[in-house]
């Protein structure tokens, strides 16, 4: 059914290879075209009533699942409070694998973390909740696209993260947040307390985050991107076509 169509739009680049390698649609009729996230809307005031103090909050918005690594994270936070005892970190994420959420929950336990670690669930204002916290973390094992490191961008958080699947695209190569290695507690401990540790350095990152994710990932860059795309498709006139890359 794909070979009646004109173009192929894909969200991941490895999405854009498979339509290429595997579908064998032309290269000049594939396009990617990063994910994106809605804006978020203001803080409520006041904001919502979360574990944790100002300046100490972590949050990660993920499922709780094996992809995402979580005892990565719980193992990370144990070093961290050593250094920042009044530090939390909050997951917010449905449970999708409940023999998994059982391991999670034991670490948490067996590391004495259940007073800093906190499993809040699927939540309807997880905007919010990213909004009045200070850092995000992803801890993943794996991933395509990441929109949770898209929304903490938008929301002007800084944010530490594994290298992995498309990470390090949305982070800028580490120019707009901090990369570590997958499956590395101790370096992702670093990244949270060198962030913990400071101020500035949240403010630096954070700015940098908001500028590339509101040039890539916001909806005003990815309509920009899907109308260039229809340009070529219709062909009007100048369009070019080709992959359709985010404006720098």
């Amino acid at each position: 059914g794909t070979r009646r169509t004109s173009g192929v739009i894909s969200v991941n680049e490895g999405l854009r290879r498979w339509a290429i390698d595997d579908l064998h649609h032309p290269p000049d009729r594939v396009w990617y075209v990063a994910n994106f996230v809605m804006d978020p809307r203001p803080c409520p005031t006041p904001p919502p009533s979360l574990p944790g103090a100002p300046g100490r909050r972590i949050v990660c918005v993920a499922r709780v699942a094996p992809q995402k690594d979580l005892i990565n994270l719980v193992q990370a936070m144990a070093r961290v409070v050593t250094v920042v005892p009044d530090a939390h970190a909050l997951v917010l994420g449905v449970e999708s694998d409940a023999e998994y959420g059982r391991h999670v929950r034991a670490e948490i336990a067996r590391l004495g973390l259940t007073e800093r670690v906190w499993l809040l669930g699927g939540r309807t204002d997880a905007t919010d909740v990213v909004q009045a916290s200070d850092i995000g973390v992803l801890s993943s094992a794996g991933e395509g696209l990441p929109l949770a490191l898209v929304e903490y961008g938008l929301c002007r958080r800084p944010s530490v993260a594994t290298g992995v699947g498309q990470c390090a695209d949305v982070l800028d190569q580490g120019r707009a947040g901090i990369l570590v290695p997958p499956h590395d507690a101790e370096a992702l401990a670093e990244g949270l307390l060198r962030l913990l540790r400071s101020p500035e350095e949240r403010e630096r990152l954070a700015e940098r985050a908001w500028r590339y994710a509101m040039d890539h990932h916001s909806v005003a860059a990815v309509v920009r991107q899907v109308t260039d795309i229809y340009d070529v498709l219709l062909g009007a006139e100048g369009a070019a076509p080709g992959r359709c890359q985010p404006t720098p």
